[in-house]
């Protein structure tokens, strides 16, 4: 499996404990197993870059660390939504079923 796979499967995960109603500090572990998995490859891209920003190992991780949390949460919300009546309405909606 290749690690953009890797990083759609996490996605998953966090829709999943959304929608299993798992608590929410599953959101920080699932973004800082995705930050310790992405962070060598992304650091590899950083300095093999000519002309990219400082290549300050630290604060790019703590940035990398608030990006993927922001995308785990947004996706523990949406597992959140799904299970809720409005999203059991929206997905009748989807299916056709109203």
């Amino acid at each position: 499996m290749t690690m953009k796979y890797l990083g759609y499967c996490l996605i998953v995960v966090a829709i999943v404990a959304g929608f299993l109603a798992w608590p929410g500090s599953v959101v920080l572990l699932l973004a800082f197993l995705s930050t310790l998995i992405f962070a060598t490859a992304r650091h590899k891209n950083v300095k093999s870059t000519p002309l990219s920003l400082p290549k300050n190992m630290v604060l790019d991780g703590v940035f990398l660390f608030a990006a993927q949390t922001l995308i785990m949460f947004t996706a523990y919300l949406i597992g959140i939504f799904a299970v809720s009546p409005g999203g059991h309405e929206f997905m009748n909606f989807l299916s056709g079923q109203r």
